[in-house]
């Protein structure tokens, strides 16, 4: 025998069992999965048909008491009751042109105080007219609506004055009953009911004994609105219902004979035809990962681009000559623009926790720090909203810790966010404690706790999930994207920790995530805070700064900015014009945006180190709106020195600066209307040796304009 003669026996005996269970198991189990889907989607599909029915058929019965309550009020007939002049004379002629709205046939009387007739309007209805002692009863109570399997009955006082004078009197019959549920339903049938379950009426005879559905109806029952005594069933035929259904299932089985034997003959398949489109999935894949990512930072960067613009015109505008209307107006973009950079962060968040791309900082530091930046923060924008802000820790107790500070800090700003936007009186509590473990480990729990709202069971077991909030209610009263949480969870669980909330509606909620990871070094906390740099007024050396930007609403942000610090600046639109303003003239720093037209910030800063002059050596600070992953250390390969992402922080940008520069340069914002403190004006020719350079480059830049 030849291997594969060997094989394959082999594998069809070792594969065929399994597969045959396989199958079956996955045929019983669609099947039911179908068929219980389908069903519940009838009876659903039901549940509206049968609402539409009830306020249908509560519309005809309150509009046959509406026209007896109209005709009760008629001055004719309240005439005709004290009056026979007017009872000989036009009542008459009011019953001959009366017309109930509703099932026709309606035979209508009217009837003095002791319930003796006194006018009808003749209609033939196979119902036994009511004795006066009946009649009369009525004209003493308030209107009357009976309805049983002999028919409808309806009976409205007449007031003369403030006193029953007699009585309007709608009668029907049971042959009437059907017509009043002849109510457009798409075919289904339909069916009267009262609360002991008996049949008043219904639109088929086969269908009057339904009342909870039987072998041959799918039904669905709903209370009228107004006439709590009265219930309406519909149904579909089972059969018709469920056809669908069962084709389905039967095709189900036939493509299930056909896997088998499509799985016998493949078992013969060579590795390499199993393997080949396998591979190409999987090319596929990362094709629509690369594609995905590429979409996240194209949108990145054209959303931060103009919120640079509206944040940094915003905070411009904030100069202390406004208004207090016009500094509300401008707080207001601040906060809508900040809102919409919240969220395109959480977007990036969620788009690495996907891609399994999230990494973290690993620094020490001191937890009470960390929980004093959060209680500045928050504190008085809590207190604002008239609530109590309690921040409870034990210093001496809470060990340092390493792990990502930032990462914990935007977990707690999201639960005191959710915490605040959900509570309208109390107090927000945030708690911190720790636990030592094995190993040189530490489990800290943070805790935030308020008096609002609260949360059922059926919430929280989905609260973070992405794109979920308490209830749509919540959603369009106080906003917000239901991303917070979901991102705040993978983020606990990456730092060796759980999220958690426990809650009861109406008493408030305690959000609680952990955090293990080893201690922290004592020594490093300090390192770091004598060598971190901290951007401070103080500084008088000015510098000439060369902008590089294509977009020029961001142009005119970042010179604003740079010119209230008394710092020269001059601008260019592109990477070709930056590289010869460096070569022309000697700046003392370049502000450097990547993408703009005729040659990116990356190759302008490229083409810049490759000169041989002392201008390779300037400063240069990227100055973009791409915030992906791996695009600082990009930049900073490309030759840049800093990296500040857009929608440009002034703190940030100046931090930068001094890191680039000194710390000696202005930070201090100068009024821009006296110009920039006095600084050396630069030569215009530029040094000798960059006059081939710059030659060369402007050849270049008049054959990309042509």
């Amino acid at each position: 025998m030849t291997s594969t003669e060997t094989i394959l026996p082999r594998a069809l005996l070792l594969v065929l069992p399994p597969t045959v269970i396989v199958l079956l198991c996955v045929a019983i189990t669609t099947s039911t999965t179908v068929h219980e889907m389908a069903s519940r989607g009838i009876h659903k599909h039901l549940g509206s048909v049968a609402d539409q029915a009830a306020v249908s058929i509560a519309g005809e019965f309150n509009h046959v008491v509406d026209s007896a309550t109209g005709l009760a009020a008629n001055d004719i007939v309240i005439n005709a009751i004290i009056d026979a002049e007017t009872r000989e004379n036009h009542l008459h002629l009011l019953f001959a042109s009366l017309s109930i709205p509703g099932a026709p046939g309606a035979r209508i009387t009217l009837a003095d105080y002791r319930g003796r007739p006194i006018a009808t309007n003749g209609a033939k209805v196979e119902k036994p007219p009511l004795s006066p002692a009946r009649t009369a009863a009525m004209v003493d109570g308030a209107i009357t609506f009976e309805i049983s399997a002999a028919g409808l009955t309806v009976g409205v006082p007449v007031i003369y004055g403030n006193q029953a004078e007699g009585l309007i009197l709608v009668e029907y019959d049971r042959y009437s009953l059907p017509k009043f549920i002849q109510v457009p339903t798409d075919g289904y049938e339909i069916s009267l009911r009262n609360n002991a379950g008996d049949i008043l009426a219904a639109s088929l005879p086969e269908f009057a004994g339904v009342t909870g559905g039987s072998e041959l109806w799918v039904t669905n029952s709903q209370s009228i609105p107004a006439f709590p005594s009265l219930h309406v069933t519909v149904g579909e035929n089972r059969a018709a219902a469920f056809a669908a259904v069962d084709r389905q299932r039967r095709f189900l089985f036939f493509v299930i004979a056909i896997s088998f034997v499509a799985v016998v003959i493949g078992i013969g398949a060579t590795a390499f035809l199993v393997r080949r489109p396998m591979q190409d999935a999987i090319d596929q894949v990362s094709e629509a990962n690369r594609t995905k990512s590429l979409f996240l930072a194209s949108m990145s960067h054209e959303i931060r681009t103009p919120m640079n613009g509206v944040l940094g015109m915003a905070g411009l505008l904030d100069d202390g000559t406004l208004s207090d209307e016009q500094r509300s107006r401008v707080k207001t973009i601040q906060s809508s623009g900040e809102t919409l950079l919240s969220l395109l962060n959480d977007i990036l968040d969620l788009s690495k926790i996907e891609a399994g791309k999230l990494e973290l900082e690993t620094i020490d530091f001191q937890v009470p720090k960390i929980c004093d930046e959060i209680s500045g923060l928050w504190r008085a924008q809590i207190e604002a909203r008239g609530l109590e802000f309690e921040c409870l820790y034990r210093a001496n107790d809470l060990l340092p810790l390493r792990t990502d500070p930032t990462r914990i800090k935007q977990i707690v700003f999201n639960c005191i966010s959710n915490a605040q936007k959900f509570t309208e009186s109390g107090k927000i509590t945030f708690r911190v404690r720790q636990k030592p473990l094995d190993d040189g480990l530490v489990e800290t729990r943070f805790e935030i706790q308020d008096t609002g709202i609260g949360l059922d069971e059926d919430t929280r077991k989905k609260l973070f999930e992405n794109f979920i909030q308490a209830d749509n209610s919540i959603t369009r009263r106080y906003g917000g994207t239901g991303l917070g949480l979901a991102i705040s969870k993978n983020l606990a669980e990456a730092m060796g920790g759980q999220i958690g909330v426990d809650s009861t509606p109406g008493s408030g909620s305690c959000f609680w995530f952990t955090v293990v990871c080893p201690v922290g070094d004592v020594r490093n906390i300090d390192n770091a805070e004598n060598t971190e740099s901290i951007v401070a007024p103080g500084g008088d050396r000015m510098l000439r700064i060369l902008i590089a930007e294509d977009n020029k609403v961001n142009q005119a942000v970042v010179r604003a900015v740079i010119e209230r610090a008394g710092h020269r600046c001059d601008t260019v639109g592109n990477g070709l014009e930056a590289v010869a303003a460096v070569l022309r003239m000697p700046y003392d720093l370049v502000l450097m945006d990547i993408q703009m037209p005729e040659m990116d910030g990356m190759s302008a800063t490229r083409r810049i180190r490759a000169t041989e002059s002392p201008v390779a050596q300037v400063p240069i600070i990227a100055l973009t709106a791409n915030a992906m992953k791996g695009d600082r250390e990009q930049y900073l390969d490309a030759g840049m020195d800093e990296y500040v992402s857009k929608p440009i922080d002034p703190a940030q940008l100046f931090a930068a600066i001094r890191h680039c520069c000194g710390p000696d340069v202005s930070v201090a914002y100068q009024d821009t209307a006296t110009g920039p403190a006095d600084a050396p004006a630069p030569d215009p020719e530029g040094p000798d040796d960059v006059a081939g350079d710059l030659d060369a480059l402007l050849s270049e830049m008049d054959q990309a304009s042509s």
